[in-house]
């Protein structure tokens, strides 16, 4: 049997945030969560993730700062940038970063879960 992926889920939207981890959860991925950008950098530098799923725009630390951080710390994490905004300049820095995709919000659960299974 395949290891379960860890995903780490950073979003400041704690409703959004924490129903996506069950969501994931049920699909068997082991998930952790982050409502704010520091307390990503805390999980990032004390453990490795197989994919991180990030919120672009967040107060304090944004997804762009924490994205650098990540691949700076565990180049292999693969991250996943979401994003309600149609910022572009935002999206093209992330993809720049090395975002594996951007995925805009509200998004089809069943294609999220098959975009995260493909990484």
């Amino acid at each position: 049997m395949p290891e379960e992926k860890k995903v780490l889920i950073v979003d400041d939207d704690v409703d959004f945030c924490d129903s996506l981890a069950d969501i994931l959860e049920g699909e068997n991925l082991k998930t952790t969560t982050a409502y704010i950008g520091e307390d990503a950098v805390r999980l990032i530098e004390s453990q490795v993730f197989d994919i991180v799923l990030l919120d672009i725009k967040m107060p304090g630390i944004d997804g762009i700062s924490v994205l650098k951080l990540i691949k700076k710390a565990h180049p292999q994490t693969r991250v996943i940038i979401m994003t309600g905004y149609a910022d572009v300049d935002r999206v093209k820095q992330a993809l720049q970063e090395k975002a594996e995709k951007i995925v805009y919000k509200p998004f089809e659960v069943k294609d999220f879960i098959e975009t995260i299974r493909s990484l």
